[in-house]
């Protein structure tokens, strides 16, 4: 409908503007009051703004979405540097975080485990072989707090849920005997957990017991995590003697 319809115009001129409209390749030309004008030339702005919207809004870089560092749930604190020219984050962190697990450069790796919660996993040598009680949650006290996994075949992006970094792309994970486990020892130091502490072994046998299935929601103790208390350490400050390393996409 021609927008001088909308400017209540003689109905004589109305009929002889839509006439021309039926013409192919000539556009309406009558005489137009202040309020047609003032009326089209809105519309037009109106026109160019919803336009510029669509089309000018970009996706924020790699490097705008994510932090410059993350922390898991045992306080340690990792560098995290997306400025890669290809699109890809990089891990970086001290090898006194590996000390707990007995093994030195260049065995030194890791692994994220991401659906649901998001985990961060130490290893030495095969990735594919890291124990749960090697593996923390990486923690958050905001949303800005999680790395943005868009640079995989199957991207993940994280929100904070309950101070731990959740997947977008998968239901919130219920307690069960499969993360019972992940909660409880959250803020234990990896040193820890090996299969050679006291405490560590009372935990899972206690666990065995209130959480047998992995499958079937149950209840952890009150110490589990979340900590109401949690807030998102400093950054990163490492001393000039430590000897860092920094892994390859």
């Amino acid at each position: 409908m021609p927008i001088r319809s909308l400017a209540a115009a003689p109905r004589r001129r109305s009929r002889r503007c839509a006439r021309r409209w039926c013409k192919p390749g000539v556009l309406p030309l009558p005489t137009r009051s202040r309020y047609q004008r003032e009326v089209t030339r809105r519309g037009g702005l109106l026109i160019a703004a919803w336009l510029l919207g669509c089309g000018g809004t970009e996706e924020p870089s790699l490097e705008a979405s994510n932090p410059t560092f993350i922390a898991d749930t045992s306080g340690l604190a990792w560098g995290w540097d997306c400025s890669d020219e290809e699109g890809y984050c990089r891990l970086s962190a001290p090898v006194a975080h590996w000390s707990g697990l007995g093994c030195v450069a260049p065995d030194l790796g890791y692994i994220f485990f991401f659906p649901g919660y998001l985990q961060l996993c130490l290893s030495c040598g095969t990735p594919a072989a890291t124990p749960v009680n090697d593996c923390r949650y990486v923690a958050c006290a905001v949303d800005d707090d999680c790395p943005q996994m868009t640079f995989y075949v199957r991207p993940w992006t994280y929100e904070c849920v309950n101070n731990l970094c959740m997947s977008r792309e998968s239901p919130e994970e219920p307690v069960s005997g499969a993360n019972a486990e992940n909660l409880c020892i959250a803020e234990w130091p990896r040193d820890s957990t090996t299969w050679f502490s006291e405490e560590y072994l009372a935990l899972t046998m206690d666990l065995t017991e209130v959480c047998p299935d992995d499958a079937e929601p149950c209840e952890v103790p009150e110490e589990c995590w979340p900590p109401a208390r949690y807030t998102h350490p400093d950054p990163p400050h490492w001393d000039e003697d430590d000897e860092v390393v920094a892994f390859e996409p």
